[in-house]
């Protein structure tokens, strides 16, 4: 449904244009027009930007937008797709948006969650932690991520979060919804990585525990065979760089662990689509 705009003169705020490539997690800032609807809520004006990256031209195509509670209102992060000179979707997020149109609606109605794990800086940086940890956890709160929880534990140099359905005003689950919590994540991540720069800690320094993606549907949470179906599946499958994943069963979900902590979740998405729904027609995407 069209927005109506008010008469308003526009506000100037600031877009924090997020992507991720072959080369990795990048981000640039725009200053953008914010009008507001007819009923006072601001409505962000975020069109294409051209960028050059490892001396290509590219365009920026923003797809999701969360606001950003780490710098004045108005502020937004926006999640962009990434498209070629040719105009051709070449981001992983496009590849998985190709491949969940091609599930037939209501063939695979599933559930996804994801664990990000946090490696701890130095025996003496527990302070710095903590703050780390607090501004992530009420970043992504403001900013109405699907932050299921986090576990943080100093004196085992233990933490993670986990991004996924709570059961508390969650989106509507719908064919987007593998996409939805995938750009969930990235989001947490930017924060993360905001935050870390606020504590001047070197995030190189932050990799080496392993992640963890979840996935469930209607029937494996009903049937136990079916559950184990599925896993099998998994683990006859050995999609690329799976070699070392765990795949366990647990309470109707699949719980696929050891995975990268810098893991592309759109990628890993994409895997465990191609192994549930198209298991006899070869991978797609």
């Amino acid at each position: 449904m069209l927005r109506s705009i008010s008469n308003a003169p526009p506000q100037l705020g600031v877009a924090e244009y997020v992507w991720v490539d072959g080369n990795g997690f990048h981000s640039k800032t725009r200053v953008i027009k914010v009008f507001q609807d007819g009923q006072g809520y601001p409505v962000p004006v975020l069109d294409n930007w051209t960028t050059h990256e490892s001396n290509e031209l590219a365009t920026l195509s923003p797809a999701f937008f969360l606001p950003d509670p780490l710098r004045p209102v108005p502020s937004y992060v926006v999640l962009c797709e990434v498209r070629d000179s040719q105009d051709r979707a070449i981001s992983t997020r496009a590849s998985l948006r190709h491949l969940v149109k091609e599930t037939v609606k209501g063939r695979l109605l599933s559930d996804w969650g994801f664990k990000q794990p946090f490696s701890p800086f130095s025996p003496s940086s527990i302070a710095k932690e903590m703050k780390v940890a607090e501004s992530l956890l009420f970043a992504s709160v403001d900013a109405g991520l699907m932050l299921h929880s986090a576990h943080l534990d100093p004196h085992r140099r233990i933490w993670d979060f986990k991004i996924g359905r709570r059961g508390i005003e969650d989106p509507k689950q719908g064919q987007d919804y593998p996409i939805l919590v995938c750009d969930h994540l990235m989001i947490a991540r930017y924060f993360l990585s905001r935050c870390l720069d606020n504590e001047d800690v070197d995030q190189e320094a932050t990799q080496g525990r392993k992640g963890a993606v979840y996935v469930s549907t209607a029937e494996t949470r009903e049937d136990s065979q079916a559950l184990h179906r599925a896993a099998q599946r998994i683990r006859e499958a050995k999609p690329t760089g799976w070699m070392d994943i765990l795949v366990r069963e647990d309470l109707g979900c699949i719980k696929c662990r050891g995975l990268p902590s810098s893991f592309d979740p759109y990628s890993v998405v994409s895997s465990l689509l191609n192994v549930l729904v198209f298991p006899q027609e070869g991978l797609r995407g």
